[in-house]
């Protein structure tokens, strides 16, 4: 009876224990079911542990998921990306549900029309947004004497007890200007002009990465996201003091973040969220009750706006979130400086790897894990990791968002695969990396797959496109390399990062239905290839959207491209020159003495040097029908 068996079954009876105490309260609340989303009040993606209401009923840890709690019954819906890792994690109590992808019928809303009837589902109208709320009330239409119920008080919350995580009590801290681009003030008049030309009073503002943008402020209450727990509203018109902010949190703040925030901010307390808006919202004048929101305000604060007697007027993404997402300048530059560093540690931590495997020592993917943010640690104006690192070997690597802990992890071998995507939090910008590497002698499957995977690679970072193009347009380009031979991946080929924030940042990426890629957006490019209780492969760059140089321009339209940000070496014996093209081998070569050049310049270890040169020594052409590449 091993200790990871002991700590799992701790886990299970924690969740187990709080999952019945939360079907005890149904009865009290006229309920038989409730409805628990993985996010936060904010609508976060990745949220605090003390808000991880999932978690503490399930056990499981993705960072998308959407669960319904019934009397006999509890189903957890989550995407493709963490089916494999829901069924690992989750206790016997659950069942997991497949979420269908995109622009196909929703199978958990025909799972909800075959509930019986009188199903009356409770939710929590802090963590509901209007828009699924909708969709969910439609749904149950169809399903007699059924109703969503709107219960204030949260029923995990009631019965969650000494379990449940504090929240960080880390201070706030200033983002400094000469890394911002961009200063609180300057972003404040931003917001405000913004208001003046939609002819609306206030900006409510519920999302945390909008908040630590819009103020040049970073907290940590998010584990891997330097973001703090608050609402933001932005008048058009000044207070009596002059201040057009009203922020309500109860984090603590530094020294420097007290100072700016004392000139430019009015602090109020974070629960008095609702009061607060309905205070601003009835205090404006009869013929100026507009009020601006984005689609993450939950409908706890909408219903606040409107019973002060104004008119909630949704913008589909917030003057600030379409802002955040085009770097300035100085943010551009801090992205290419930072992956400079950031590809210097990767790349001395996997020299480091391929020397101890060769020695015959032992070292678990936790291990790993570790020791790579040790080397990212090392480096100048790092702050943190900017997620948990996926270190992932053999079958390990096929659940896209594997982490392994200390006592559930397997020993690094020669025999397959390791795949590692792994990240940092640095002053001047966040970086997010996958590389697959082999330590022994790879599988011709393996082989053809990685290259198959590095090709579509390539497809994404030399694509050219003319300026008002959405995301999805490229997907199909992407995957091509992938499509010929049958194969393809189940999750999204790319995802917005954001300026020292989350790593994970919309509305923008490849693949995405609505946003368009516009020059200064930084996104990932991240294909792969999954053999289920097998291997994974996955290769992923950062890439910043610049202007394409062109023989034409037809229409006088401008074209864009990508610069790769990510400076690390590609698995030289996982590549097949004779699946690639001649140019694509140019690129890889040209890539390559690019990352020699760039990471030589900030090394001085000889021994790292001689790696680097062995690893970026140009690719050679072969008539064989496959050369390994040594």
């Amino acid at each position: 009876y091993s200790f990871c068996t002991l700590l799992q079954t701790t886990r299970t009876m924690g969740c187990d224990r709080i999952l019945n105490a939360l079907r005890s309260q149904f009865a009290s609340f006229g309920v038989n079911g409730y409805f628990i989303p993985s996010c936060d009040a904010h609508g976060s993606e990745y949220c605090p542990s003390f808000v991880n209401r999932v978690k503490a009923v399930s056990n499981f840890t993705g960072s998308a998921a959407q669960v319904f709690v019934l009397e006999k019954e509890a189903a957890l819906w989550t995407d493709s990306r963490y089916w494999l890792q829901a069924e690992k994690e989750m206790t016997s109590s659950w069942t997991m549900k497949k979420s269908s992808p995109p622009g196909v019928p929703c199978e958990k809303l025909k799972w909800l029309k075959t509930l019986q009837k009188g199903t009356r589902i409770g939710y929590d109208p802090q963590l509901m947004s209007e828009a699924l709320l909708e969709q969910y009330q439609k749904t149950l239409e169809n399903v007699e004497d059924s109703a969503l119920v709107p219960i204030e008080e949260n029923l995990v919350d009631k019965v969650w007890g000494d379990d449940r995580p504090p929240l960080s009590g880390k201070p706030l801290i200033v983002h400094p200007v000469e890394y911002a681009g961009m200063s609180a003030s300057d972003k404040i008049d931003f917001v405000v002009e913004h208001l003046k030309t939609q002819n609306a009073s206030l900006a409510m503002f519920s999302q945390l990465d909008e908040i630590a943008y819009l103020l040049n402020l970073r907290g940590a209450d998010t584990e891997f996201t330097p973001i703090f727990t608050a609402y933001c509203i932005v008048t058009r018109d000044p207070d009596s003091d002059g201040k057009h902010v009203q922020l309500f949190t109860d984090a603590e703040f530094g020294p420097e973040a007290r100072d700016q925030t004392q000139s430019l901010v009015v602090v109020h307390p974070y629960l008095s969220i609702t009061k607060g808006i309905q205070q601003l919202a009835s205090s404006l004048p009869a013929d100026s009750k507009k009020v601006l929101h984005s689609e993450a305000t939950s409908v706890a604060i909408l219903s606040a706006i409107k019973s002060a007697g104004c008119t909630p007027v949704k913008e589909e993404h917030s003057c600030i979130m379409k802002k955040k997402i085009i770097k300035n300048d100085v943010e551009r530059q801090g992205f290419i400086d930072c992956h400079r560093r950031d590809g210097a540690a990767l790349s001395q931590f996997l020299m480091w790897l391929e020397d101890q495997i060769a020695a015959g020592v032992k070292v678990t993917e936790y291990e790993a894990s570790e020791k790579v943010a040790s080397y990212r640690a090392a480096q100048p104006l790092f702050h943190s990791l900017s997620f948990g690192s996926i270190s992932s070997y053999q079958e390990n690597a096929a659940i896209i968002h594997y982490r392994p802990t200390e006592t559930d992890c397997k020993v690094i071998g020669k025999e397959g695969t390791y795949l590692l995507d792994s990240g940092g939090q640095y002053l001047d910008g966040t970086t997010d990396v996958t590389r697959t590497t082999h330590f022994g002698t790879p599988t011709e499957r393996e082989i053809e797959s990685y290259t198959l995977v590095l090709k579509a690679n390539m497809n994404v970072k030399n694509a050219v496109w003319p300026t008002n193009t959405r995301g999805c347009q490229l997907e199909g380009i992407c995957r091509q390399s992938l499509w010929k031979y049958g194969l393809n991946y189940g999750h999204g080929t790319s995802h917005g990062v954001g300026h020292f924030l989350g790593v994970h940042d919309g509305p923008v990426g490849i693949g995405n239905l609505k946003a368009v890629l516009n020059e200064g957006s930084v996104v990932s490019n991240e294909p792969g290839f999954y053999v289920d209780g097998e291997f994974g492969i996955r290769i992923e760059n950062l890439e910043l959207v610049v202007p394409a140089e062109t023989k034409y321009r037809f229409n006088d339209v401008q074209y864009l491209t990508f610069r790769t940000l990510t400076m690390v070496p590609y698995e030289r014996k996982l590549i097949d020159v004779s699946l690639l093209t001649s140019s694509e081998i140019d690129w890889i070569n040209a890539y390559h003495a690019t990352v020699l050049k760039e990471l030589s310049s900030i090394s001085k270890d000889t021994k790292f040097k001689a790696w680097l040169k062995k690893k970026c020594a140009p690719l050679v052409t072969s008539d064989t029908k496959r050369r390994k590449v040594d």
